[in-house]
C-alpha cells in the first residue's frame, strides 16, 4: 500500500520530517517513508490511499497504565495517593475485580486509547491473560505485566502463585507478535526484599522488562523495607542488585542527585505519568535533569481512576507546559522532545525500539493519521507543534497497527463499542452501589 499526500513525522534519529510526503507498506511493515514524488517513481501499487494533506506520526507508547481501572474512572478524585490507594482503589478491587471487569474494562480502555492515537501500551494489573486475549482480538500492541505484590490480589492468594500466573503467560504468549509479557513488582515498599530479588531474577530468565513503582511520593522512603529509614528507593532497589538496562521505572518523582546518577550508570528507563502526579499531589519527576543525563524518559498515563484520561495527547502537552513552568524556562521539553518521548522513548523503555516508535525502514507499520483541516491547527505552521501544544486527540482520524486499519472516522474496526458500553454500564451499576 502507498499513502500518499501526506506530511510524514517520522521520530527517526535525524527528527525527519517530509512534507508532500509518502508512506510505503507491505507485509505489515514500513517500506519505505519519503518524498512522495520520489517513492510514486521507485514504488508501484494497485492500492493507493490519499491522506489529503493529513499529519501521520508512528503510533503513540503509553508505557505505564492499569487499564482494567478505566471502570474506576472519577470515584476517588482529589485525595492523595495514601488514601485513595488504601479507603478506596484497593477495598474495591477486593470487591470488583474479576475476569469480567477486567476483560471489559480492558477494552473501554483500548477503544479509549486508540481513539487517541495510542497503539501500543505497557500493563501491570490482575487477570492478565485476559487482557492480553482482548489485546490480540483488537489488534493493538501490548506489553502485560502480572502485579506482584506482597499481599494476595483478585487472582491469587500469594505472590508465589502470581510468579506461578507470569510464568505461564510468559510460556503462552512468548512467540505472539502482538503481546509481550513482562514482570511487574508492585514497588519497593509492597513488596519484600527477598520477592524483589526473586522476581528480578526471574524477569532476567525470562528476558523481559522488570517494571515497578519507584519513588512516586515524597514518603515512599518512610514505607519500604530498611532498618534506618533513610535510604532512597533508588539507593534500596540499587543495594538489591535491581536495577538495570532492563528496569522501567514508574513515576520516578522523587530523585535526588544520587538517585539520578544511579538511573544513568544503570541506565534505567523511566515512564513520566504527568498529570497522575499532579492529580494525587505527588509533585513533579525533574524530568529535565533526567534528560540532561540521557536517561530514556517516556510517558504514561497511570491508570484512569488517577488520570480520568488514557489520551497521549494530553500527557505530551501537560508535559511540556509544567517542566516549562517548573523550571521557569520554556526551552525545556521541546515539542519534538516531547513527541519522542511518546513514542520512540516509549519503544526504548519497553526495548521494543528496533520494532516500533519511529516511522522507518523495517518497522512495524504501527501509525496514526491526525486531520490536518481542523480550526485549532488553523493557520498550519509547524505539525509538531500542532501535536503537542494545540491537538486534544479529537483529531485523529484513522489508526493503523501492523499495516492494518483499526479505527476511522470515530468508527472501532476490531472492537464492538456498543457491547463495551452496554457491558461497562452493567459493572457500573454494581460499582455505585459499593461507593
Amino acid at each position: 500500500m502507498i499513502f500518499k499526500n501526506c506530511t510524514v513525522i517520522t521520530c527517526d534519529k535525524g527528527n525527519n520530517i517530509y512534507k508532500n510526503g509518502a508512506l510505503v507498506i507491505k507485509d505489515g511493515r514500513i517500506v519505505a517513508a519519503g518524498k512522495e514524488e520520489k517513492l510514486e517513481k521507485k514504488y508501484s501499487s494497485e492500492k493507493k490511499i490519499n491522506l489529503k494533506g493529513n499529519i501521520v506520526i508512528p503510533g503513540l507508547i503509553n508505557t505505564h497504565t492499569h487499564i482494567p481501572m478505566v471502570l474506576f474512572r472519577g470515584i476517588a478524585d482529589d485525595l492523595p495517593l495514601k488514601k485513595w490507594l488504601e479507603d478506596y482503589i484497593w477495598p474495591l478491587e477486593k470487591e470488583m475485580i474479576d475476569e469480567n471487569f477486567t476483560k471489559w474494562g480492558a477494552l473501554l480502555g483500548m477503544m479509549e486509547m486508540i481513539s487517541t492515537g495510542t497503539t501500543t501500551f505497557s500493563d501491570m494489573y490482575f487477570y492478565e491473560d485476559i487482557i492480553a486475549e482482548e489485546v490480540k482480538k483488537a489488534g493493538m500492541r501490548g506489553v502485560l505485566g502480572q502485579g506482584v505484590i506482597d499481599f494476595p490480589t483478585p487472582d491469587a492468594k500469594d505472590p508465589q502463585e502470581n510468579i506461578n500466573i507470569f510464568k505461564n503467560l510468559a510460556e503462552k504468549w512468548k512467540d505472539d507478535e502482538n503481546i509481550n509479557i513482562s514482570m511487574c513488582a508492585h514497588s519497593p515498599y509492597t513488596c519484600s526484599k527477598d520477592l524483589l530479588k526473586e522476581t528480578k531474577k526471574i524477569a532476567e530468565d525470562y528476558d523481559t522488562i522488570f517494571h515497578i513503582h519507584v519513588a512516586e511520593t515524597r514518603n515512599e522512603k518512610d514505607m519500604i523495607e530498611d532498618k534506618n529509614k533513610t535510604v532512597s528507593p533508588v539507593k534500596y532497589l540499587d543495594n538489591l542488585n535491581i536495577l538495570d538496562e532492563n528496569v522501567l521505572a514508574a513515576h520516578s518523582v522523587w530523585l535526588d542527585g544520587d538517585d539520578i546518577d544511579i538511573f544513568k550508570k544503570r541506565d534505567v528507563k523511566v515512564s513520566h505519568n504527568i498529570t497522575s502526579n499532579l492529580k494525587l499531589g505527588s509533585g513533579i519527576a525533574p524530568v529535565d535533569k533526567y534528560l540532561k543525563k540521557d536517561i530514556t524518559v517516556s510517558l504514561g498515563t497511570d491508570g484512569a481512576a488517577s488520570n480520568n484520561k488514557l489520551n497521549m495527547f494530553s500527557e505530551m502537552r501537560i508535559a511540556s507546559l509544567v517542566h516549562k513552568g517548573y523550571n521557569l524556562k520554556p526551552t525545556v521539553l521541546k515539542s519534538e522532545e516531547v513527541l519522542k518521548m511518546g513514542t520512540i522513548n516509549g519503544a526504548r523503555a519497553l526495548n521494543l525500539d528496533k520494532e516500533i516508535g519511529s516511522i522507518e525502514k523495517g518497522k512495524k507499520a504501527d501509525f496514526v493519521v491526525i486531520e490536518k483541516d481542523r480550526i485549532n491547527f488553523t493557520p498550519f505552521y509547524s505539525p509538531v507543534s500542532n501535536i503537542i501544544y494545540s491537538s486534544t486527540g479529537d483529531e485523529v482520524k484513522s489508526v493503523y497497527i501492523d499495516g492494518k486499519l483499526v479505527y476511522e472516522d470515530k468508527e472501532f474496526k476490531t472492537i464492538d463499542g456498543e457491547r463495551v458500553k452496554y457491558e461497562v454500564e452493567k459493572i457500573s451499576k454494581k460499582i455505585r452501589s459499593k461507593v
